[in-house]
């Protein structure tokens, strides 16, 4: 066949003034079909990869959620018991002051010398022995910072046979968390005691010829007693007891007077029992 009928075929034809282009649709029609087909296949892969995402994201709120629901269970299970003991605890130190018979002997461990100083103390760290104590309380004096009491005690090793007598002097702040601590005295130690307590009570500003003065006096078991020159209100005294975290408690003259007579009782009282 001759090249003129082909070229006849490919002509456009003319139909109510338009041209009829068959050869370009003949042209076009494997493109647009490949890109349809490349078209549907991206949109193919769009959706699984969202549909895979949209799986992935219910599994992890699902999971986010069973976890939060076990750990409120969980959680609630222990914190409802230690309510309950937090509750109990603060019960019983709100109760504690009206039960507690006597003052707080022992101190934190961190706060007791190498070696005991007394011989209340020698006693009272010993170890598988049955201690037994007894106590009266004598007075307690409150001063400014601290409330002091004054206890005459009785320690005793049942299985040595051994016994000590002595007071005890506790101090305890006045604050909204008080801190306590004591210091113990021996019964041969009690002489000593006031004989220094009216020394420095009859300290004066005649000792020096400085502005201002001090007297102090600690026994073996860390009371301390100062008697000090105040820059405007005249002479006063503190006490003070305890190794480390000391208390200390603001007294004036007439209550130290006060504090001795009631040593002076607790000696008396532990004369009746030697």
């Amino acid at each position: 066949m001759s090249l003129a009928p082909r070229l006849a075929r490919l002509k456009p034809s003319h139909e109510g003034g338009r041209a009829n282009l068959s050869f370009s649709k003949v042209i076009r029609v494997g493109p647009v079909r490949r890109f349809d087909k490349n078209l549907n296949k991206l949109y193919a892969t769009v959706m699984i990869v969202a549909s895979v995402r949209l799986v992935a994201q219910t599994v992890i709120l699902t999971a986010r959620w069973q976890l939060n629901k076990w750990t409120e269970g969980v959680s609630m299970r222990f914190i409802r018991p230690t309510v309950l003991v937090m509750g109990i605890v603060l019960l019983a130190y709100g109760s504690a002051p009206a039960q507690r018979a006597g003052p707080q002997f022992r101190r934190p461990l961190a706060c007791e010398p190498l070696e005991p100083r007394t011989k209340l103390e020698a006693l009272e760290w010993r170890y598988e022995s049955v201690l037994i104590k007894g106590f009266s309380q004598i007075a307690t004096l409150n001063a400014r910072g601290a409330d002091i009491r004054v206890d005459a005690i009785e320690l005793k090793d049942v299985g040595a046979a051994t016994r000590a007598l002595g007071i005890v002097i506790a101090l305890r702040e006045t604050d909204d968390t008080p801190r306590e601590n004591r210091a113990f005295i021996d019964y041969d130690e009690i002489d000593r005691l006031l004989r220094a307590l009216d020394s420095i009570a009859r300290v004066n500003e005649t000792v020096t010829k400085l502005a201002g003065f001090e007297a102090r006096y600690r026994t073996l078991g860390d009371l301390e007693i100062v008697v000090f020159r105040q820059a405007r209100s005249g002479t006063a005294a503190s006490f003070s007891a305890g190794l480390c975290d000391r208390v200390t408690g603001l007294i004036t003259l007439d209550d130290l007077d006060r504090l001795k007579a009631h040593i002076v009782e607790a000696k008396t009282r532990l004369d009746e029992i030697k």
